[in-house]
């Protein structure tokens, strides 16, 4: 159970990284998008420019879609851009400022969603080392419970052999005084049929001795 509970926050934490760059990247293209719909309706509004003036916002979008993409570089730095429209048409100048208002509260808000998913991130990492930890804490007591549950079943398989050893002897000594008292039984038999053969030659003896007796009270 902990080592699943494990593996799903190593998950989580996995998703959150590519959370975290999937963010980066939808940031980037929200802002070329929104510069691109930005530069076309000024392009639109001013419908009938020069092709001069055209070719100066085309580079003017690239140079801002460079400038987007080098998401490395956080400082964000459009004084090269601004120097370049200070002698054009102030309407560039403002829409340059506008842009950069923009890139700035985007990169605000993304820093604030990146702050936040690593505080996360370390939470859920601190509460997988505790895991981690709890998981190498139980794995120490169920070796220790193993080798004293097998040091008792040695001692089991002891007690059992010990058990049965005496158990055998008692059986053999059970064996021995029922076989001794059937040889007593079989002696008493005897003397019971030596008595009853004895008891009957008295009786006999009395019979004849009570004829004789009989016989002599006739002739007195």
């Amino acid at each position: 159970m902990n080592l699943k509970m494990i593996q799903n926050l190593k998950m989580v934490i996995q998703n959150l990284n590519m959370m975290i760059q999937n963010l980066n990247m939808m940031k980037i293209k929200k802002a070329i998008f929104t510069l691109t719909v930005f530069k076309n309706d000024d392009s639109e509004s001013e419908g009938a420019d020069s092709e001069s003036e055209d070719d100066e916002d085309q580079e003017s979008n690239l140079h801002t879609d460079r400038s987007c993409r080098s998401e490395g570089d956080k400082s964000m730095d459009f004084s090269a851009d601004q120097n370049k429209f200070e002698d054009s048409d102030p309407g560039l100048l403002s829409l340059l400022h506008h842009y950069c208002n923009i890139l700035r509260e985007t990169k605000l808000h993304h820093e604030q969603e990146i702050l936040s998913y690593k505080q996360n991130i370390n939470e859920l990492q601190s509460k997988l080392n505790s895991k981690v930890q709890e998981v190498e804490d139980l794995t120490l007591k169920n070796s220790e419970l193993r080798k004293k549950y097998q040091k008792l079943q040695i001692e089991k398989n002891e007690c059992i052999n010990k058990i049965s050893k005496e158990f055998a002897a008692q059986k053999k000594c059970q064996l021995f005084l029922e076989s001794g008292a059937i040889e007593e039984i079989n002696v008493l038999k005897l003397q019971v049929r030596h008595l009853e053969k004895e008891k009957s030659n008295f009786e006999r003896e009395n019979s004849f001795l009570k004829v004789i007796l009989f016989s002599m009270l006739l002739f007195i």
